[in-house]
């Protein structure tokens, strides 16, 4: 028989599989998509913003200096470098957000909110949690919200 045909009704087991570890990585994305779908659609609803707008401003607001380099933001947010610097473009012209050279490192750009884009995330952060409360917090109890934290801790910081 030629490789790679399976005649019809062959059932082939596969012993080296984990199927439970499969179904648990399956479930954690599944539940982190809808997650993120739903309160994405629910900050926009209420504030105006697209979920990785507000997601990517209220990073720099919370950020030390109350900026970030564009390469530390991509990653955070998760989005390719050349996707996440459209969405920037986006935002630069919404008047949102500024992007400047690292005086600290001349090949790396700052991106920083601007008044308007201050103002705004002040605004959209009074809807955020009654959304994240709806779709999220208010399914946990406040010990699982702590052990939910530190896991997924635990498994960022080991794929990064």
């Amino acid at each position: 028989m030629p490789y790679g045909i399976i005649p019809y009704g062959t059932i082939i087991i596969v012993t080296n599989f984990d199927a439970k570890l499969f179904d648990r990585i399956g479930l954690l994305m599944e539940a982190a998509s809808y997650l993120q779908r739903n309160l994405y659609r629910g900050l926009e609803e209420a504030t105006g913003l697209p979920g990785p707008w507000f997601e990517t401003m209220v990073r720099i607001y919370r950020s030390e200096l109350n900026c970030l380099r564009v390469g530390e933001l991509a990653q955070q947010i998760t989005f390719p470098a050349s996707t996440f610097s459209r969405m920037l473009d986006k935002m630069e012209a919404a008047g949102v957000v500024d992007r400047e050279v690292d005086p600290t490192n001349r090949r790396a750009t700052l991106v920083r909110l601007t008044s308007i884009g201050a103002l705004r995330i002040e605004e959209a952060l009074r809807s955020h949690d009654p959304i994240a409360n709806k779709f999220f917090a208010s399914k946990l109890g406040p010990k699982e919200l702590e052990e939910l934290e530190e896991l997924c801790r635990r498994v960022r910081d080991a794929n990064i």
